[in-house]
């Protein structure tokens, strides 16, 4: 169900999750997702990131820890639309957060460049987070990212 009129039964009990999502299409025509996904306790969070960063159900797949946010996992895929795509995904008690980005021009696969490029971009909007647990970089604003 979504958000907004009728978006919660008249029981005012919900019985699903709502996704949040923010899109971006900056820095050079990335197109940037991040989404935060809020569930009944961290066992269900825990469990659900391990299937979503997994490479079971995906093709062209790679995956390991990502370098930010801490306890973070990269994921790289090739999404529904043939298109490289690159994600972190971060656990935050019962929230799981992922940011994504599909750079501009890329098939299913990138080359070693791209994709260095796509989770350094990641791990900058995931370290944005409240609760990232990064380290203020000394070159940044608060509240700000420090990509133009």
């Amino acid at each position: 169900m979504e958000p907004g009129n009728g978006g919660v039964p008249a029981s005012g009990s919900p019985s699903a999750g709502f996704e949040v999502r923010w899109w971006i299409w900056t820095w050079g025509w990335n197109d940037v997702v991040a989404d935060v996904f809020l569930f009944e306790d961290p066992a269900a969070a825990a469990a659900y990131m391990d299937l979503a960063s997994g490479t079971d159900c995906r093709s062209n797949t790679m995956a390991e820890p990502a370098a930010a946010p801490p306890g973070g996992r990269y994921l790289e895929w090739s999404n529904p639309f043939a298109v490289a795509q690159q994600d972190v995904y971060l656990r935050r008690g019962s929230r799981v957060y992922r940011v994504s980005v599909v750079q501009p021009g890329v098939g299913p696969k990138v080359s070693r460049a791209k994709r260095e490029a796509g989770f350094e971009l990641v791990s900058e909007v995931a370290c944005g987070l409240p609760e990232s647990g990064c380290a203020p970089s000394p070159y940044s604003v608060p509240g700000t990212l420090s990509r133009q």
